[in-house]
């Protein structure tokens, strides 16, 4: 069963650009080890089962409260900057300092 309430997140460099473009990080997140196949294969799997049963879009922005999603903000993102910060990644959990990228997600499934 999927829902329509979009939840906003904020997520590192490495998800924003697995959510966009579908890229693994070059390397490990926790060590800065460069990845060999089974290593970004193990990240990979790892963020999937992590999400599973989430959709994730980014380019989005922070509703304001009560503020509804259009299939439009759905569709092309809300742009705004990222910001650095401490807080883990909420796609990740990497606790890493580093950019934080403003992402949404809502459930989906069967």
């Amino acid at each position: 069963m999927s829902t329509n309430e979009t939840h906003d997140a904020s997520v590192c460099g490495d998800c924003l650009m697995w959510i966009a473009n579908g890229e693994p990080p070059l390397s490990d997140p926790a060590t800065g080890a460069d990845f060999n196949e089974e290593g970004e294969a193990a990240w990979v799997d790892a963020w999937v089962t992590r999400n599973a049963g989430t959709y994730w879009v980014c380019s989005s922005r922070p509703t304001a409260d009560g503020e509804e999603w259009t299939d439009e903000d759905r569709y092309y993102g809300r742009d705004v900057e990222s910001c650095f910060s401490w807080s883990p990644c909420d796609a990740c959990g990497s606790t890493l300092g580093g950019d934080r990228h403003p992402a949404a997600w809502w459930e989906v499934g069967a």
